[in-house]
């Protein structure tokens, strides 16, 4: 299984055309950087109660309906086979998705 933390990711060769002069960076306060640091934290346990397993239906709000072929432990990702993509995609436990009961 292909794990993208492991690759070493080389800048993009588009940023030396950048002009850093005009470039803005949004600032957010105190209260607003602890409400965004909750959300990342209620998402880093969002299927941790659903109890997954090989052979698991399951909904993803942008794939669509999948079956669960391997888990990766390690990792914390599932392997999904998606009925639209011919190939498995790795999605990573932290992502939101809903287990289908038959």
């Amino acid at each position: 299984m292909l794990d993208y933390n492991e690759l070493d990711n080389m800048p993009s060769r588009f940023l030396k055309e950048l002009d850093f002069n005009e470039i803005k960076f949004a600032t957010i306060d105190a209260k607003e950087r602890i409400v965004i640091e909750e959300k990342i934290q209620d998402n880093a346990t969002i299927n941790s109660d659903i109890n997954l397993k090989i052979g698991d239906k399951i909904e993803h709000t942008v794939f669509g309906l999948g079956i669960i072929e391997e888990i990766d432990f390690e990792h914390k990702t599932y392997a999904i086979r998606f009925e639209k993509f011919d190939t498995l995609r790795n999605i990573s436990a932290k992502i939101k998705f809903y287990k289908i009961n038959e």
